[in-house]
């Protein structure tokens, strides 16, 4: 019995499932794009070249709020991590709830929902994002990030107040 325990336990950390490698690669995407007011050159440096290796070549991310842009390929995210660091003196981003669907054995889509304080603000921004993700070679990496407005929620059933 304690073969099979370890067995088990062995298959499953040497071949884990598509759907933890993706929750796994959300969280280290979140680690890598946020940062605090004392990060180093380096690091910060080191940070803007790893987020757009999260993504596929082609990547497209649509960006929504204030105003609405995409953008195209690594070159563009590169620049636009860039320009947050740039802008901004913290970040953090926490990507939680992922739901996860596999479609075949090469794609995924992924409903997370993104928490983001900037700088020292105490209300964060909120926003789901709806990820298509693709497998290359043994990693899942980003083909395309839309948010989706809460108003496109139609199924979702909201609860009746009542009032004396």
């Amino acid at each position: 019995m304690l073969i099979v325990g370890i067995g088990y336990w062995s298959w499953g950390f040497l071949f884990p499932s598509a759907e933890k490698q993706i929750k796994e690669t959300l969280q280290r995407l979140a680690e890598v794009s946020s940062f605090g007011s004392n990060e180093k050159s380096l690091s910060r440096l080191g940070a803007i070249n790893a987020v757009p290796r999260f993504f596929v070549t082609n990547a497209v991310v649509r960006i929504a709020g204030g105003f609405s842009r995409s953008l195209d390929g690594r070159e563009e995210i590169r620049e636009a991590v860039a320009g947050s660091r740039a802008v901004a003196q913290s970040l953090k981003i926490a990507l939680t709830d992922p739901q996860v669907t596999i479609v075949g054995t090469r794609e995924a889509k992924v409903l997370v929902t993104a928490t983001v304080y900037v700088d020292s603000e105490p209300t964060p921004q909120l926003q789901i994002l709806e990820l298509t993700m693709e497998r290359e070679k043994r990693k899942w990496l980003i083909k395309r990030i839309d948010p989706i407005n809460p108003v496109s929620y139609t199924h979702l059933t909201l609860p009746t107040i009542y009032s004396v």
